[in-house]
C-alpha cells in the first residue's frame, strides 16, 4: 500500500513538471534552474503607469472615501443618534437635518447613509409623481 503511495506521488510530481512549461514557462524555467543550480531568467514585470486605469463605479463597493479624523467620526455618530430619535419619533425633517450634518462629517458612515434612504423613501412616498 505504501508503494502505491508513493508510486502515485511521484506521478503526480512528474505531471506537474509536464504541466509547468504550459503555464508560460516561468515557473518551470525557475524549477530548473534551481536543479541546474543557475539563475533563473529574469522575469519581465508590466509596467504599471502605461496600463490604463480600471474604472470605478462610484455608487459601488469600490468607490474610495476620504479619510475622517476621529473626532469627526464620533461627532456624526453623536449626529446620528440624535437623528435616530428624531426618526424614531417621527420628526422626520429634523432626522433629515441630522443626518444630513453628519453626512458632512463622515460620508464613509453606512448607518447615516441607510438613515437618509429612509427619509428619502418617505419623501417618495408622501409626493409620488
Amino acid at each position: 500500500m505504501r508503494s502505491t503511495g508513493k508510486t502515485l506521488l511521484w506521478i503526480a510530481g512528474i505531471g506537474l513538471l509536464v504541466l509547468l512549461p504550459a503555464a508560460g514557462g516561468k515557473i518551470f524555467n525557475a524549477v530548473t534552474s534551481k536543479l541546474d543550480k543557475t539563475d533563473p531568467p529574469p522575469i519581465e514585470l508590466k509596467d504599471i503607469k502605461s496600463a490604463p486605469a480600471k474604472e470605478t463605479r462610484q455608487d459601488g463597493p469600490a468607490k474610495r472615501y476620504r479619510p475622517v479624523p476621529e473626532e469627526d467620526a464620533e461627532a456624526a455618530k453623536d449626529r446620528y443618534l440624535q437623528g435616530l430619535k428624531y426618526f424614531q419619533g417621527a420628526n422626520y425633517e429634523k432626522a433629515e437635518e441630522a443626518w444630513l450634518d453628519a453626512a458632512d462629517l463622515d460620508p464613509n458612515n453606512q448607518d447615516i447613509r441607510k438613515g437618509l434612504k429612509r427619509i428619502e423613501a418617505l419623501n417618495t412616498e408622501d409626493n409620488p409623481e
